[in-house]
């Protein structure tokens, strides 16, 4: 099949379908968009937020740190921010959980837009494959989960899944316009988070495809990387003047080694990455749909499917770091849901009674799988006041224990996410700021009647080191994982679709009856009869 091959146009009930799946997508992305309560307790939202909330107190739209970088849709938050602060009257500040949501909604806009987009890709390609796309990804957890967090990697997914459609019109007749366009999109991407330049290789690769020579590729390659260097400087003028030592400085630090002998971790990082994509998520008929869906773009030969290889680059990419966060793949997962579509796309058009009832019969199941753990991720986020820190404040108000009185680590009520609130009473994760042992006994050198613990204090030991188990008055467990920590990896995981579907049911209905979600389990300990030295 060439480039010109003919196009599927979308009838009245795919449209139908688009709407229903968006509508479906906003209400699981938006719903608990609140999660972690006034007191935020994602640490890594703030390396988004902040950047909009300063250009937003400065009313202007230039930010002089590039750390993630962050310098494309913080400053269209930047603007709503402006806009919220004319319609509410709240104070633009880091203090107000207000900015948080404001950038969170934003975000689960951008997820809902996505949906929208995947649509016009399938649809394009094959009859009714954007139309199961669509569906399959309203309801997905692992995207659902990441527009709940203002960490951009959904604004990079959205930006790479528009990268796509703009491949696919530059595939029809090669105009410049389109790739333009591309060039754009992509640096829009690199400007949000980094990791979004991998956009860059599926263009070279849809350039490469379609040239008429070495020739035509070689200058159509020039204009894309100029327009793809201008547009960097239009999104952010200050990169001329400050991005090349923070590029040194922040983007390196992540993707370089400790020593020069210490070996990627790629196999590693590649388990985590395709893991995510099914572990606590999918069972075997998941699995077998995506293989299916493989085996259908060999079986079309038509190279236009090739955009769908972008979820295979960033992974490729993404493994030679040093370091793998699974939010950072989204476009393989992405990708995960089209195969799924299409394998199911596909056995439809051939209007084979018996064998599109079975497949319907294993599409229904995947679909409610799927969305069985999306209703599990949304009730997580919603349940606020089943925090384990809204738990664990509940019983210090009920309790006497305070801010003044108790020291406290980091993902405690007292010091939510990863962040100093309290300096004189914030407790480091060794404990060794609040404790000393001289001879086997145990003395306080932080002056205060308790200490409050979030578990992952006790990793190195320390619950032993300091002989703290008996001094333990109260400990709130986490049921399941908050939405930084994926919920989904608090249930038990099968190969057996409908074993899944039971533990995700099961898992709606433990949160309905109190479950606790959160980051660590916390711990309370009574300091009052442990001696205080001063040191």
């Amino acid at each position: 099949m060439n480039s010109k091959a003919k196009r599927y146009t979308s009838n009245i009930i795919d449209i139908v379908t688009l709407i229903i799946s968006m509508i479906i997508g906003a209400i699981l992305r938006i719903v608990g968009y609140d999660w972690g309560g006034y007191g935020i307790h994602q640490p890594d939202e703030i390396w988004m937020v902040q950047p909009a909330v300063e250009m937003a107190a400065a009313k202007k739209f230039t930010y002089n740190t590039f750390y993630y970088p962050a310098q494309s849709f913080a400053k269209i938050n930047a603007f709503i921010i402006l806009v919220h602060r004319k319609l509410t009257g709240t104070s633009i500040s880091l203090d107000h959980a207000d900015q948080y949501y404001v950038c969170r909604i934003t975000t689960a806009i951008a997820g809902v837009l996505t949906i929208a987009i995947v649509f016009l890709i399938g649809n394009y390609l094959f009859k009714h494959w954007g139309t199961i796309c669509a569906l399959l990804l309203a309801i997905s957890p692992q995207m659902i989960i990441i527009s709940k967090q203002v960490t951009g990697d959904i604004n990079v997914c959205l930006c790479g899944a528009l990268t796509m459609f703009l491949a696919l019109k530059y595939s029809e007749a090669q105009k410049k316009i389109y790739m333009f366009l591309m060039a754009f999109v992509a640096a829009f991407a690199t400007m949000e988070k980094y990791h979004g330049g991998a956009t860059t290789i599926l263009i070279a690769l849809f350039i490469l495809l379609y040239s008429k020579s070495f020739k035509d590729f070689f200058i159509r390659g020039l204009e894309t990387i100029s327009a793809y260097l201008i547009s960097i400087i239009l999104i952010s003028p200050n990169i001329i003047k400050e991005g090349p030592l923070v590029l040194v400085n922040n983007f390196f630090d992540i993707a370089k080694y400790k020593n020069i002998d210490q070996k990627p971790p790629y196999i590693n990082n590649l388990i985590d990455y395709v893991q995510c994509g099914y572990m606590h998520i999918g069972g075997i008929l998941y699995i077998l749909a995506m293989l299916g869906g493989i085996i259908v773009i060999f079986k079309l030969k038509d190279k236009r499917f090739l955009v769908i290889i972008l979820g295979v680059i960033k992974v490729a990419i993404l493994c030679l770091l040093n370091r793998a966060f699974l939010r950072w793949g989204l476009e393989l997962y992405l990708m995960e849901i089209m195969l799924i579509a299409l394998f199911f796309a596909y056995i439809f058009s051939k209007r084979s009674t018996v064998f599109s009832f079975i497949s319907a019969a294993f599409g229904l199941i995947i679909a409610t799988e799927l969305l069985l753990a999306s209703v599990f991720v949304t009730e997580c986020a919603r349940r606020t006041e089943q925090d384990v820190c809204s738990v664990q404040a509940k019983y210090c108000n009920e309790n006497g224990i305070t801010t003044d009185n108790a020291g406290s680590t980091f993902y405690t009520a007292f010091e939510l996410g990863g962040f100093v609130h309290n300096e004189e009473h914030a407790v480091w994760w060794e404990l060794d700021d609040a404790l000393t042992v001289r001879d086997g006994e145990t003395y306080k050198i932080m002056d205060v009647d308790y200490l409050i613990c979030a578990s992952r204090a006790f990793w190195n030991g320390q619950m032993e080191r300091y002989n703290l188990k008996d001094l333990c008055i109260y400990k709130a467990t986490v049921d399941y994982p908050d939405i930084f920590f994926l919920p989904t990896n608090g249930i038990i995981h099968s190969y057996n679709d409908l074993f899944l579907c039971k533990n995700y049911l099961e898992g709606i209905n433990k949160l309905r009856n109190g479950a606790i979600t959160g980051a660590y389990d916390i711990y309370i300990f009574d300091l009052r009869n442990v001696k205080y030295i001063n040191q």
